[in-house]
């Protein structure tokens, strides 16, 4: 939900000022879903981009490796 509404508050607003606002939204909701406080909200949020980052490169290997053997 939250990736839902940053993208129509980023498609409206742009800059810092939107990019920071979009992480307050992210933290936010967050917060208000696991019902913890912003710093823990800020370490969910930390541990999800990490692990985005770990998936998407294994994802970038596997295809690599599929596309030298075709």
């Amino acid at each position: 939900m939250g990736t839902i509404i940053g993208g129509i508050f980023g498609f409206f607003f742009t800059g810092i000022i939107a990019a920071i606002i979009q992480l307050l939204i992210w933290l936010a909701f967050l917060k208000h879903f696991f019902d913890t406080g912003w710093l823990t909200a800020l370490e969910i949020s930390i541990l999800a981009v990490v692990i985005f980052a770990v998936i998407a490169v294994i994802l970038a290997l596997v295809g690599f490796a599929i596309w030298a053997l075709i």
